[in-house]
């Protein structure tokens, strides 16, 4: 029991320190270039979504962590290379509509208003999240060789909430959180890429 344990708390250990520390037995061409430390820098935005980069961010470590050959740190001058990142897009837009007297039905549409059919309401969106990232050696904490790049993209469908009896609308804030929901998804299957495409080729 005691032995058991101890062997817990070990593995507590191998988690302290600097930044998230793993074992693993086979080495990577990264390792064998003495690359065993990595910085992740904050992530620019180049897009009007605030917070876009805390998510890819976010991700991007948790995903980097699971690669049991490296220890991430959390500043620069103990890294043996730095991984830098940029969002280069966090928007939605609709994919589906209808007309609103199609969506509603003519119970919830007054005789004088019939002329809304005309008018289309969105049914769906598509959230898209794209982004592009480095990973380049540090030498004396100066960039040197760029070692591995790769952009990703992609898309998600959320439906739209759609308000009864106001045409041509939808409720704004909940459209804002699915669209949040959205980029969560999209930060892990994304960074989920990078992790496969840094990594699991070697």
């Amino acid at each position: 029991m005691r032995a058991g344990f101890v062997s817990f708390v070990s593995g507590l250990f191998l988690l302290t320190g600097c930044g998230y520390t793993f074992q693993r037995a086979q080495s990577t061409v990264y390792e064998k270039q003495g690359v065993r430390k990595i910085f992740v820098a904050p992530l620019l935005n180049n897009t009007y979504k605030a917070g876009a980069e805390n998510l890819l961010y976010n991700a991007a470590v948790k995903k980097i962590a699971m690669f049991r050959s490296f220890t991430i740190v959390s500043h620069q001058e103990d890294a043996d290379a730095i991984l830098k990142g940029t969002v280069t897009a966090a928007d939605y837009g609709v994919d589906g509509s209808t007309a609103a007297n199609q969506l509603f039905g003519n119970d919830k549409i007054p005789a004088e208003r019939h002329v809304s059919s005309g008018i289309s309401v969105a049914t769906g969106y598509s959230a898209t999240l794209g982004c592009s990232f480095s990973l380049i050696r540090l030498v004396d904490n100066k960039e040197g060789t760029g070692l591995w790049a790769g952009s990703f993209s992609k898309s998600l469908h959320f439906p739209a909430n759609n308000q009864l009896d106001v045409f041509g609308t939808t409720s704004a804030l909940i459209n804002e959180s699915e669209f949040e929901r959205a980029l969560r998804d999209l930060a892990d299957s994304e960074m989920g890429d990078l992790y496969e495409s840094m990594f699991m080729q070697f």
